[in-house]
């Protein structure tokens, strides 16, 4: 079925100009004809930047960057991960470093035209999804080459089989705290695209129904059939969070819905998450990309000329979304926004790149937690940090007896343990996947919480 575009609105052409009481810009000083496609930060606060002419690197908060030593071809997609990169380039290159960019190896993925996205899963496996268009006649059908997965970083790869059609256009992984993974896929011939989850690192995957939606007619509820999927995330309560443009059932045509795993799995109904303040139940304008900081604020983004619909939106902690403009691009005489992409760094400080662009955009530190280990009074030592297989918490005389939990940054209890002056106690992260988590030790006369980087 062809790719079809649903002009309802007619666009304002864009003339945002920077938000500057949020977003500081910094411009790398890297080569003229230099732009972003990707981004990235470590657990240590390192920023890397796929370009179109290699890797960049800044360990100083984007003061300096260095070039890493990888050929100087276009990155689309990055992940880094300790000391793990995972660099896609071209029509299904992948370059895989174990060691911080100090050396690389590069595999090629079988007869595959295009990557649509990478995820890299808490025990090592490393999933990719494939897509392209295929153009007959002026006309573009979604069409892909499959899931391929590897477990041993990158050197080999298989294809994984999945409930649809193994040349489906997979357009976006995710995965949430529990370990499940999602999987969305476009349409192949006719409003046939379909939500996939795996509950076992990707071996074998299950379709959900297809979303379910009060679409405001008189009847209330109705299904959609998906067409295209243009972003899956996981929030951090590990809600599921699509958007849908083109589809199908009723006049279903752009969509921003969120559910609970069961909710979706049971085929109970969606709730519509609105971008912009207007528009029927069934125009709500589809997001191209959202990101859940750990504080609780999101942001979305959304392509297009229009300074009303298009840009960057943000959220602060739930509220309704407002526009938090970056600058367009100029292409051609036209000024539009690109698809940008998000990253938080260990303060808190969220950043964000639009693609074909050579701006760095990010916020002040927007977690501000104290700095672990240092005495505050209490002489609670928290170590080592990072941490991977276990961390340690002691409480010095003349501290009192207190009480220490874990929390993830969803809230979530992972940790709990009563802790007496002078003693060490062990927190074992063995079952914890990687992230940001928060130290709280209580006594009956204060309390603290530290933040803790399991990596």
């Amino acid at each position: 079925m062809r790719v079809i575009l649903f002009l309802l609105l007619f666009p304002l052409l864009a003339e945002a100009q920077l938000n500057n009481d949020f977003w500081n810009t910094i411009e790398p000083n890297l080569a003229g004809n230099t732009v972003f496609y990707s981004l990235q930060v470590n657990r240590r606060g390192d920023i890397y930047l796929g370009t179109n002419n290699g890797i960049v690197r800044s360990a100083d908060e984007g003061r300096s960057w260095t070039s890493l030593d990888v050929d100087p071809v276009p990155f689309f997609h990055l992940i880094v991960s300790g000391d793990s990169i995972y660099g896609v380039s071209g029509s299904g290159t992948i370059y895989v470093s174990m060691n911080s960019g100090e050396s690389w190896h590069r595999s090629q993925l079988q007869e595959v035209i295009g990557v649509t996205d990478i995820l890299l899963l808490a025990n090592g496996t490393v999933l990719v999804a494939t897509g392209y268009l295929e153009v007959e006649n002026d006309v573009g059908y979604f069409r892909g080459n499959g899931l391929f997965k590897s477990q041993d970083n990158g050197s080999t790869w298989h294809k994984v089989e999945l409930v649809s059609a193994q040349d489906q256009y997979i357009s976006h992984l995710a995965q949430d705290s529990q370990g499940r993974i999602y999987a969305s896929l476009n349409e192949y011939t006719s409003a046939d695209g379909a939500l996939l989850y795996s509950t076992d690192h990707g071996d074998t995957w299950q379709a959900m129904p297809d979303p379910l939606f009060d679409w405001g007619g008189e009847d209330g509820l109705g299904t959609t059939s998906i067409v295209q999927v243009t972003s899956l995330e996981v929030d951090r309560q590990d809600n599921i969070r699509i958007s849908l443009q083109g589809a199908s059932g009723r006049v279903a045509t752009s969509l921003n819905l969120s559910s609970s795993f069961q909710g979706a799995v049971n085929g109970e109904e969606w709730s519509h998450q609105h971008l912009v303040p207007f528009g029927y139940p069934w125009l709500y304008l589809e997001a191209h990309n959202s990101y859940f900081a750990a504080n609780g604020d999101s942001y979305a983004f959304r392509f297009g000329t229009s300074l009303t619909l298009s840009g960057v939106s943000y959220s602060k902690s739930g509220s309704d979304f407002e526009k938090k403009h970056i600058n367009p691009l100029v292409i051609d005489g036209v000024a539009q926004f690109s698809y940008c992409v998000f990253a938080e760094g260990p303060t808190g400080r969220v950043y964000l790149i639009q693609q074909l662009d050579r701006t760095l955009y990010y916020t002040d530190e927007s977690v501000k937690q104290p700095v672990l280990g240092v005495d505050k009074g209490t002489a609670i030592a928290i170590y080592p940090n990072p941490a991977s297989h276990s961390a340690r918490v002691r409480m010095a005389p003349p501290a009192i007896q207190g009480q220490i939990n874990v929390f993830s940054s969803d809230g979530r209890l992972v940790y709990s343990s009563a802790c007496a002056p002078g003693e060490e106690v062990e927190i074992p992260l063995t079952d914890v996947l990687p992230g940001i988590y928060f130290v709280t030790v209580a006594t009956d006369r204060w309390k603290e919480t530290h933040r803790l980087v399991v990596e």
